[in-house]
């Protein structure tokens, strides 16, 4: 089974290389750090294919990875300020209160 996901991740890997390019590159915008990005995250990939537990969600999984991961390099390289960070989590928990209201 083991041996069979890792199949299927290489084989995810490949045939939507060029998806998670443009989504890496779409928070970096630089074609070497967004190739870094995807580096990583295949490496991280990887090493967490154990907490795969449906294959056919392997894309949306892997979407995933790589965007944490683009957003810890951009944190390292200070791209991404705070407030911007908290102000787009603000945004979220207000959302996230009206959609409760709404629903009770």
């Amino acid at each position: 089974m083991e041996e069979e996901i890792r199949e299927h991740f290489v084989e995810c890997v490949t045939h939507y290389q060029s998806d998670f390019y443009r989504l890496a590159y779409s928070y970096v915008k630089n074609e070497a750090d967004a190739l870094d990005i995807i580096q990583e995250a295949i490496q991280k990939g990887l090493t967490n294919l154990k907490k795969v537990h449906n294959p056919e969600a392997m894309k949306s999984w892997f979407y995933k990875i790589i965007i944490r991961t683009a957003i810890d390099f951009l944190r390292k390289n200070k791209k991404i300020k705070k407030s911007l960070m908290v102000k787009r989590w603000s945004d979220f928990i207000n959302i996230m209160k009206t959609v409760t209201k709404i629903l009770t």
